[in-house]
């Protein structure tokens, strides 16, 4: 459910992106003049959910960047340890990006800025960047939690000997 909405999220904004940028060339070469916000709309409003819907769609289909020949190379331990620390790095630089988003937000709504072609207030799209970092986070705390419960399972399932040998165990 959660993936399908991400993708919808991103879906749309693309399109809206996409949309609004052929039809700003369009009117750009007839009438000889820009669509009003095409800048503002593209990279405050519909460019957010886009960047953070894909980033969080790739690491929830594992689709991340990964240096092939260390991790095929690794051990099963290695890939364990690498796998946490990638995620406790992940996570601490989406907490930095929420307080950093958070900061910028409320600076902006406390000067009350407005876009310039829009009119919009430009601190409503400041407080969605937090917000996707903090949903990110808590995916990924979620993920965590999942591996931790199928990887006791699978101790559960292979025994004490099993353990011992490292048989059995996902990475």
């Amino acid at each position: 459910m959660l993936r399908t909405a991400i993708t919808l999220i991103g879906a749309a904004a693309l399109l809206l992106m996409m949309f609004y940028t052929v039809l700003n060339v369009i009117v750009r070469a007839t009438v000889g003049t820009p669509l009003p916000a095409a800048i503002e709309l593209t990279t405050r409003w519909w460019m957010i959910p886009l960047v953070f819907a894909g980033w969080i769609l790739a690491h929830h289909v594992r689709e991340h960047i990964i240096v092939d020949f260390v991790v095929d190379g690794a051990g099963s331990r290695v890939r364990t340890a690498m796998a946490v620390i990638n995620g406790l790095l992940l996570i601490l630089f989406l907490a930095l990006i929420a307080y950093a988003g958070l900061l910028g937000a409320m600076e902006n709504q406390a000067r009350s800025e407005y876009g310039i072609d829009t009119g919009w207030p430009v601190w409503l799209t400041r407080y969605v960047i937090p917000a996707f970092a903090v949903i990110f986070i808590g995916y990924l705390l979620h993920d965590a939690v999942r591996w931790l419960a199928r990887r006791r399972h699978a101790q559960k399932q292979t025994g004490p000997e099993a353990q011992e040998t490292g048989v059995g165990h996902d990475s």
